[in-house]
């Protein structure tokens, strides 16, 4: 099944608590308690490159004649997760 998605990146509005933007343009609200807000916004934005790592480990793992997962894979795994998690203060947005 072939499901497409608002392009990438994603990222968490500044101004408006827990709205999901790309492109300029608003694509998702984590509208729930506010303690929860804008860390459910963090990994909704983060929602796309975490995709593109988890494909590209399962590219290393099935699809390589020897199956390992790559540096530069284990990179994109560590940045998606990164991103997903980063605290609110660390954003420089």
């Amino acid at each position: 099944m072939n499901i497409s998605h608002t392009p990438g990146p994603w990222r968490v509005s500044e101004i408006f608590e827990g709205h999901i933007y790309s492109n300029g343009l608003l694509i998702g609200e984590a509208n729930n308690q506010l303690i929860h807000r804008h860390a459910n916004a963090r990994l909704m934005a983060a929602a796309p490159k975490l995709l593109e790592a988890c494909k590209a480990v399962r590219f290393d793992i099935l699809d390589r004649p020897t199956p390992h997962v790559r540096i530069e894979t284990l990179k994109k795994v560590q940045t998606a997760i990164a991103e997903a998690e980063k605290n609110k203060g660390d954003e420089g947005e």
